[in-house]
């Protein structure tokens, strides 16, 4: 029983992370991107760096909705 439990934490921990991964990597890139457009043109404006992460919390979830969806049934259909 108690291993069990344990693995449906580990799997529930994995999915969680899976689901996570593209948002989190996707705004560490456009930060990365922001970054080094503020240091090569020394522009160091907060709008700058806040604009297009906010886009991304938009429109990012849109793209990501079939890639949620297969992880979910995937995790339904073992732990049912």
């Amino acid at each position: 029983m108690e291993s069990k439990l344990v693995a449906l934490g580990l799997e529930t921990f994995k999915i969680a992370l899976m689901l996570a991964l593209p948002a989190l990597l996707t705004g560490m890139f456009i930060g990365l991107a922001v970054s080094i457009f503020q240091a090569t043109t020394q522009i160091n404006e907060q709008t700058l760096s806040f604009t297009p992460k906010i886009a991304k919390s938009f429109l990012k979830p849109d793209e990501l909705k079939l890639y949620t969806l297969i992880y979910r049934k995937k995790f339904e259909t073992n732990y049912r």
